[in-house]
């Protein structure tokens, strides 16, 4: 029972649209557009292990990649994919630099780190492979500022290497920033391995700027703590400055698993509002892959709404189930799935009634090589318009 409820989610609005009939009407039919994990899925090995090659993983690499290669050239401009990750730009381009010293190709050139809000693909010049971001964390601080600033534009920002005042051996830490430039109305924006934390003198209004933040920046984990006592900050209070524990408002940049489920779903939303026939596909192997595998998250794109329903009641309701049939996505665990438990009993149950929106890939490795070409076919099997118009070469 406790692994059904985990396939509970929000509140979701109802639609009179028939669900069969949403997917028919073709505009450029037949894409695939995959949506793949990468640590322990597209790059299944330990780092070091590939650097050392250890159990002979730079050859496991090579034959894995030259599997999607195939598969790439067999569905000419039909497949595409991008890389869904929680590693760091840095983190990620170590990972490219693996694949170049190694001279295999890198076949998936765009990549979504940390949020929503930093996308990145790969640029080529001369020989050298570099991860570029269309939107960085400069942008994203940018962003934070011009929200500041439209609540209060009396507020002085600070931009300092961290805000905690037992840091005080550099000129780059808050206390000494402000002892030399003192100001009474302020917000202090430093970065930290995780996202970005601001910290706010005790006379501004940090709740509506939280409340702009949220709006702006859906994908990231946003946290208000009030008078933390872990930043007991200079302030100027009746024209003296005295310590006073702060008000911050915290950006994570880690939780990355609601982050993959919005890309593939406005992946998706856009395929259903447009009614183009094409699919979406999503891999991953581990926990933070659950929502973006699951398919029952997508459903509210089809206007079902299983707020408060067992599994047991969304199947028997033949509305749900054809839904469910019809939504152009399916799902792939790479590997055993110990981690996706639940995943492996929706499978099942959706398997009693003849749907096959879940594979389950042997190996990560299996992925690429069988499972992506096992998706495609079945949503043939759905959809002949997408059947129809799949580019595939002889």
């Amino acid at each position: 029972m406790k692994l059904i409820q985990m396939f509970y989610i929000g509140k979701m609005k109802l639609s009179n649209q028939t669900i069969i009939n949403k997917f028919n009407t073709a505009f450029c039919a037949g894409k695939t557009k995959l949506y793949t994990d990468f640590d322990g899925t597209f790059f299944p090995y330990y780092q070091d292990d590939v650097i050392k090659n250890k159990n002979n993983a730079q050859t496991s690499l090579r034959e894995m990649q030259n599997n999607f290669s195939k598969l790439l050239n067999k569905y000419k401009n039909s497949l595409s994919a991008a890389i869904t990750t929680g590693r760091s730009e840095r983190e990620m381009q170590e990972a490219i630099d693996i694949f170049k010293d190694l001279k295999i190709p890198i076949l998936i050139n765009s990549y979504v780190l940390e949020n929503g809000a930093i996308k990145a693909e790969i640029k080529k010049t001369s020989n050298k492979e570099t991860l570029t971001s269309e939107s960085s964390s400069k942008d994203t601080t940018a962003k934070i500022k011009d929200i500041i600033k439209s609540i209060d534009d009396e507020i002085f920002i600070y931009e300092v290497k961290s805000n905690k005042n037992l840091y005080n051996g550099s000129e780059d830490f808050f206390e000494n920033v402000f002892l030399k430039n003192p100001k009474e109305k302020y917000a202090s924006i430093a970065k930290t391995s995780c996202g970005i934390e601001i910290a706010f003198s005790f006379d501004i209004n940090t709740q509506k700027i939280y409340n702009k933040l949220k709006k702006q920046f859906l994908n990231i984990d946003i946290k208000k703590q009030d008078n933390n006592a872990l930043y007991v900050l200079p302030m100027i209070n009746n024209g003296k400055i005295n310590y006073i524990a702060a008000n911050l408002i915290l950006l994570n940049f880690r939780r990355f698993g609601a982050t993959k489920l919005n890309e593939a779903k406005n992946e998706l939303s856009s395929i259903i509002q447009n009614n183009s026939n094409d699919l979406v596909i999503v891999s991953g192997d581990d926990y933070n892959d659950y929502e973006m595998l699951n398919p029952l998250n997508y459903l509210d794109l089809v206007g079902i709404d299983i707020k408060n329903k067992s599994l047991n009641e969304l199947l028997k309701n033949k509305k749900t189930l054809a839904a469910i049939k019809n939504i152009p996505i399916i799902s792939i665990i790479a590997g055993n799935g110990l981690n996706l438990a639940p995943l492996l009993v929706l499978k099942k149950e959706l398997e009693k009634y003849g749907v096959y929106k879940i594979f389950q890939a042997d190996s990560p490795e299996d992925t690429y090589s069988t499972k992506i070409e096992e998706a495609i076919k079945e949503y043939c099997k759905i959809n002949k318009v997408f059947k129809n118009n799949l580019n595939i070469s002889a």
